[in-house]
């Protein structure tokens, strides 16, 4: 006992330091890139939140989405008929508008009877009705089938895809059952969820995910998936939609939450990977937007800064063309910017952005780089990067541009500049935070 002892007094104990840390793996053959959608302008995308408001309050900040482009709103049921105004007022605003049902995943399906108690006309139905799903990680989903009769074996003798197959079939059931149920009120409607599935990569043993996503799949287009990923793998977010979209989910939406990521160009960067994986759009989680902090403002402003900038469609009246959003975000914050010689007269507005930033001047010093240029160009030509430039989308609007030490805003006329600025500035608020992050 005394020589063991006097070993382990003696052994030498190390930080072992992982060789690396490894990253979802992600195809860059088959990125979607911003030229791609620019190219299917037509194709619906969805810049949309989850909004968290109390009900004087939702009518007002639906308002204030639609000031930002905002096309998809998820509301949850309280007073049926103050539900009924806040899905009318978005529909007014050109809005989808999705409904959380009353329950949780553990009780079963979710409820829509109090809402739809009595019959809603075509402006007070929801475009698509949902839940949250935690099942992949928490709780088991239930056995809705008879095994036997569909595998002819009990479940003790099923390989290990057979099982998946099963509990797939279970959940696409459960879904096709709601969809049946809120189409006896809502004729067009169709279902959603929320899923925090695939898990992360290279954490589970077994990678079954594909017979699963596509048997879910089988819904068709009534049904939108919501993949959520809170964390700062930005290939992730670009892994979870892939493995959706290649499974056949015919409408897949990134959903980043609030409270997890501290810089907005997180937020953009998260959104963009979304995009390059081929999502349809992005929708912030549990946001409030006139009820929140002040100091909390940024982070719903840049989910649909995020998804303005990543998911253009034809309605909108200026267009963001860059490929990584997060990078003028972040060199704004850095670099701060400068007018080029003249811009003030031309739009004395712009000279207020600038100086939002609190540097106009180059700042003397190796550390620091001069500030970004702003240039205005009021022009009938239209941006090279267009692919498609006899589009009539892009006829009167506004355009945003970054070359690496110049921002350019375009325009047919004053308007246009003008909504193209309206971008300017909401960089700008989000570089504001972006620095003040940098230095915390």
């Amino acid at each position: 006992d005394l020589i063991a002892t006097s070993k382990i007094l003696e052994t030498e104990f190390r930080h072992i330091v992982p060789a690396e840390f490894k990253k979802a793996p992600v195809d860059l053959d088959r990125r979607v890139s911003l030229p791609n959608l620019l190219a299917e302008i037509d194709r619906p995308k969805v810049r949309g939140l989850n909004l968290r408001a109390k009900p004087d309050q939702a009518l007002k900040d639906l308002e204030t989405l639609e000031d930002w482009d905002c096309n998809l709103v998820i509301t949850s049921i309280d007073d049926p008929n103050r539900t009924a105004e806040r899905i009318e007022k978005g529909h007014q605003l050109g809005m989808e508008m999705f409904l959380a049902g009353e329950g949780n995943f553990k009780e079963g399906l979710p409820s829509f009877d109090s809402y739809y108690a009595e019959p809603r006309p075509e402006t007070q139905q929801a475009e698509s009705h949902g839940q949250d799903e935690d099942h992949y990680y928490w709780e088991s989903i239930p056995p809705t089938r008879d095994f036997m009769a569909d595998f002819g074996k009990p479940m003790a003798l099923a390989t290990q895809e057979e099982r998946v197959l099963y509990w797939a079939s279970c959940f696409r059931d459960k879904w096709l059952t709601v969809l049946k149920t809120v189409r006896e009120s809502a004729p067009k409607g169709g279902v959603w969820f929320y899923t925090p599935s695939p898990g992360v990569a290279h954490v589970d043993a077994l990678d079954f995910h594909k017979p699963f996503f596509e048997k879910i799949a089988e819904i068709g287009e009534p049904l939108t998936v919501f993949p959520f990923y809170y964390g700062i793998e930005y290939n992730q977010a670009e892994y979870m939609v892939r493995r959706w979209k290649d499974a056949g989910a015919s409408r897949v939406v990134f959903l980043p939450m609030r409270g997890f990521l501290t810089h907005p160009s997180q937020f953009l960067k998260v959104i963009t990977a979304s995009r390059r994986g081929g999502a349809d759009g992005a929708c912030g989680f549990n946001f409030a937007v006139g009820e929140a902090e002040p100091k909390d403002a940024w982070q719903w402003q840049s989910v649909l800064l995020a998804a303005e900038a990543n998911f253009p469609t034809p309605d909108m009246k200026a267009y963001c063309l860059l490929e990584d959003p997060a990078e003028l975000l972040e060199a704004m914050a850095e670099r701060g910017m400068m007018l080029e010689e003249g811009a003030s007269e031309t739009m004395p507005e712009a000279q207020r952005i600038v100086q939002s930033l609190g540097r106009e001047e180059p700042v003397s010093g190796s550390q620091h780089e001069e500030p970004l240029r702003v240039r205005i160009e009021q022009t009938v030509s239209l941006p090279e990067a267009l692919p498609n430039p006899d589009h009539p989308a892009w006829k009167g609007k506004g355009f945003l541009q970054f070359t690496g030490d110049e921002i350019v805003l375009s325009g047919p006329e004053k308007e246009s500049l003008n909504q193209a600025l309206t971008f300017l500035e909401r960089f700008a608020i989000l570089a504001r935070v972006e620095a003040n992050a940098n230095n915390h």
